[in-house]
């Protein structure tokens, strides 16, 4: 028995790709031609802007992953109780007097941290019954989440200084440097 081959000249699957492009528009149309744009461009929007976004988000998880773990083997320092407590001196508060010596060592920790010396008003209110002066100021800089912790940190260890608020935000996601608003007083004695 001889086998015949079938000579099949308008099947379907040999049309070139031009007449398949051709098919393919009468039949979607306009819409099916906006659909597929519209694909091109979330495509190429995922190629070049969310997949670096999402590559950054995980190199950023992981490295604060690590950190985590770090933290946790670092051991702990104990807890002071009630007894511990009553042993604690109270630091002292700077006199009225004083305040122009507070200010200086402020303006140094500014200085150290590449803060601008602007302009800054404290504005004084009384409190407990007149004994105690509170002078209050805001300040405004734009640096990295450390670099605002370390400076916090430094604010706390001056006397009578107190850090009372911070406001931190960021414009866009991909900062790492947010805008900070510091709201910090500085506790006087009147004697």
């Amino acid at each position: 028995m001889k086998r015949q081959r079938l000579a099949l000249p308008n099947l379907v699957w040999r049309r070139p790709l031009s007449a398949w492009l051709v098919v393919w528009r009468r039949q979607a149309g306009m819409p099916g031609i906006v659909a597929v744009l519209l694909l091109l461009v979330v495509g190429l929007f995922q190629l070049t802007q969310l997949g670096p976004l999402s590559r950054s988000l995980s190199e950023e998880k992981m490295r604060l992953a690590t950190r985590a773990k770090q933290l946790a083997q670092m051991p702990s320092a104990p807890v002071a109780g009630p007894a511990d407590a009553a042993q604690l001196e109270q630091p002292r508060l700077p006199a009225r007097g004083e305040l122009p010596a507070v200010i200086r060592q402020l303006d140094e920790v500014f200085e150290r941290f590449g803060v601008p010396a602007s302009q800054r008003d404290f504005q004084p209110a009384e409190e407990a019954g007149g004994k105690l002066v509170r002078y209050t100021s805001q300040l405004a800089l734009q640096r990295p989440y450390p670099a605002v912790r370390e400076l916090m940190v430094e604010l706390a260890r001056l006397p009578g200084v107190r850090v009372e608020s911070i406001n931190l935000s960021r414009t866009q996601i991909n900062e790492s440097a947010p805008s900070a608003l510091i709201r910090y007083s500085v506790l006087t004695e009147v004697r």
